[in-house]
């Protein structure tokens, strides 16, 4: 009666834990579709002779990234979609170039 007692104990025992991996696996499924809304774009100063840029780090933030491009230069961004680049003005926002789709993986647009 007793041999019956702990195999029952752990078949759920091992149930639980198999449920518990499961949770886990399907958040990991969660966070690799967050990833996966993040798209690689070129941008190439095809106008002046220094083209200072900003972009938003995340959609709607505030905390900012800004970056220079020589003219004739190319730099690769991997950004999120939703994010807006911008030509900078001093301290502020300038003239917005282009906000980021999910179609514009891998292209190439001219500032």
């Amino acid at each position: 009666m007793k041999k019956v007692i702990y195999t029952l104990a752990l078949v759920m025992v091992t149930g639980a834990m198999m449920s518990f991996t499961t949770g886990e696996t399907a958040s990991s499924n969660v966070v690799m579709e967050s990833a996966k809304s993040a798209v690689t774009i070129k941008l190439k100063n095809t106008g002046s002779d220094v083209a200072e840029l900003f972009y938003q780090e995340t959609p709607g933030s505030r905390n900012l990234t800004s970056f220079r491009i020589q003219k004739g230069q190319t730099r690769e961004l991997e950004i999120a979609i939703g994010t807006e680049v911008y030509y900078r003005d001093g301290n502020s926002a300038g003239k917005l170039i282009v906000k980021i789709t999910a179609d514009m993986n891998g292209k190439t647009i001219n500032v």
